[in-house]
């Protein structure tokens, strides 16, 4: 089964202060850098990716239904192939404490026609 983890940064768990410390943020990054280490090592992992300059987006034109994450930006994901949707979400969980944030969302493959 495949989901996509999508972290966005959230207003509602911010940074233990307003300007994260490096400490902070040393753990934070051996944390995202761990989990990948996890994910690859445990044959879970598809692809992921974090993005450069998280607060900038276009919209091409696009009409979009909710949600968008409370309009948080999106700054990462993570596709992995799991057996159970449980473990989705524990991976979900894990990433949640960083960002507060998370979606964990099932990936299926296109419609018959």
């Amino acid at each position: 089964m495949r989901f996509l983890i999508a972290m966005y940064a959230s207003p509602r768990v911010p940074p233990p202060t307003p300007q994260p410390d490096a400490e902070w943020m040393r753990a934070m990054i051996a944390f995202m850098k761990q989990i990948d280490v996890d994910l690859r090592a445990s044959g879970e992992l598809v692809a992921d990716a974090g993005f450069d300059r998280p607060g900038f987006t276009v919209t091409a034109d696009a009409v979009t239904r909710e949600p968008l994450a409370d309009g948080s930006p999106l700054i990462g994901f993570w596709l992995v192939d799991v057996a159970t949707e449980e473990r989705a979400v524990e991976i979900g969980r894990s990433i949640a404490h960083w960002s507060g944030a998370v979606e964990v969302r099932p990936v299926g493959a296109p419609p018959e026609v």
